[in-house]
């Protein structure tokens, strides 16, 4: 028991993710983070997911994803640590950017 507790200091070992965070694609991760620098609490945040334009070829499936995310977490705080640990697990949010330029350009293809 001890050793784990130097070992997770130390950087040796992972803690555990929480089995029950849905996944949350990249695309999601950007939309959702950009929704959630304009609100303040989740009922504002779920107004904008519910507000967010899906006329793209993603038919609905961007807004539910973010809706299932973000529905695992009890505040808006605990929410906000979610989508930065995503971004973590991700690559970063300088990765994530790099990946948002791509995909809008992709989208901006299909226009």
């Amino acid at each position: 028991m001890w050793l784990d507790k130097i070992a997770h200091k130390l950087g040796l070992l992972r803690r555990k993710k929480a089995n029950n965070t849905p996944y949350l694609a990249e695309y999601s991760l950007i939309i959702l983070d950009s929704l959630m620098n304009k609100s303040d609490s989740l009922p504002v945040l779920l107004k904008a997911i519910k507000h967010y334009p899906e006329d793209t070829h993603n038919e609905g499936h961007v807004c539910d994803n973010m809706i299932a995310f973000m529905t695992t977490f009890s505040s808006f705080e605990l929410l906000k640590q979610g989508v930065d640990q995503q971004f973590i697990e991700k690559g970063g949010r300088k990765a994530m950017q790099s990946q948002q330029q791509s995909m809008e350009k992709l989208e901006s293809w299909y226009e």
